[in-house]
């Protein structure tokens, strides 16, 4: 299914940003999906947050511009945290409960609160049973929250690197909660050079017990996005392409689903999961991750698999997309999700078919 935008050429609303053209293409399994599961998904793609809902039987996606969007949470349906560029912001649902805006959306998510943090390469972002936004920190390879003072506190870092400093030298890329509480950190490699990483990114990559500081897993590409599920420990394996199924107690693994590009970005409801995947673009520093060399070509796109079977039962395309898709997040109890137009920075390409 190619969505394209409702107004007619030359109509579109000018703003501060050039509207390009864009499209999805969905599956048919896609939007009945997203019916089915009563949810909606967020994603973010290097410039953008882009919001994908429906409108009945037809898929209604929703874009906002943030510069480097990067980790996203949804800790509820009516919450969304986001780092951008400098900046972790707070977007709150501005609708009573239950209730819908006269066009129809069922979320509208209000900008309120922005914390200054600098940037610091932040790729995955949790809520922890203290109502803590813990957050990851390429730049500067920890855990942190944010600080009254400073621009963040740090929180964990790996037992390797010998101290917090700028440089991104072991690459952390994601972080998982179990029981509300930080378990589980994924590194690009153990190492404490400063870029180190980048010349380990085959096999280097290793996912950490943050309450130990013992190494769960080693030996993977890229991990990102660990997350603790009922379905066991899961981790996007990035520069192979693949969902992984971990066994902590042994560091073993076994691949659930491979998808053809970087896998980043990584939300689980019920039985699914819904992982984002991404081509490599010119100048990647991921130019040297196994998947590089594949010979189908890479995509740009997010597939649900059902984790019973290891199947991809839909998908949906990005095309003409800004980026690579680096969080996802499953909107429960969603159906139609858009960001308040008196946000900064909106450029809301409003796409229906």
């Amino acid at each position: 299914m190619n969505v394209e935008g409702e107004w007619a050429e030359g109509e579109a609303p000018r703003g501060p940003f050039e509207l390009q053209p864009f499209n999805v293409a969905a599956s048919p399994g896609f939007v009945p999906w997203l019916a089915e599961q009563s949810a909606a998904l967020a994603i973010t793609t290097g410039d953008r947050l882009m919001l994908i809902g429906r409108r009945g039987e037809r898929l209604d996606v929703r874009e906002h511009r943030f510069s480097a969007a990067a980790g996203l949470a949804a800790p509820s349906p009516r919450t969304l945290l986001l780092a951008s560029d400098w900046q972790l912001l707070r977007l709150e649902d501005s609708l009573l409960p239950g209730t819908r805006a006269d066009d129809g959306h069922d979320r509208r998510y209000l900008a309120q609160s922005a914390v200054t943090t600098g940037f610091l390469g932040s790729y995955d972002i949790a809520v922890d049973t203290h109502g803590r936004p813990l957050f990851t920190s390429a730049v500067c390879n920890c855990v942190a929250t944010v600080s009254p003072r400073l621009s963040f506190t740090a929180v964990w870092k790996p037992p390797f690197v010998s101290a917090l400093s700028g440089g991104d030298r072991c690459r952390v890329t994601g972080l998982a909660l179990e029981d509300g509480e930080l378990a589980y950190v994924a590194c690009a490699a153990a190492t404490d050079d400063l870029g180190g990483w980048s010349a380990e990114l085959a096999d280097g990559g290793v996912l950490l017990d943050a309450r130990s500081g013992e190494t769960v897993a080693a030996g993977l590409s890229l991990p990102h996005s660990p997350r603790v599920t009922e379905h066991g420990l899961l981790v996007a394996a990035g520069g192979t392409g693949e969902l992984l199924a971990l066994d902590p107690a042994t560091g073993s693994h076994e691949v659930v689903a491979r998808v053809p590009g970087i896998a980043r970005g990584l939300d689980v409801h019920g039985r699914f999961a819904v992982l984002g995947c991404s081509r490599l673009p010119d100048g990647s520093p991921y130019g040297d991750a196994p998947i590089a060399g594949s010979d189908e070509p890479l995509r740009q796109a997010l597939f649900v698999i059902d984790l019973a079977r290891g199947a991809v039962v839909a998908e949906l395309e990005l095309l003409a997309a800004s980026g690579e898709v680096i969080a996802v997040a499953v909107l429960r109890d969603t159906v139609s999700p858009a960001v308040d137009a008196s946000t900064g920075g909106l450029v809301e390409r409003i796409a229906i078919a």
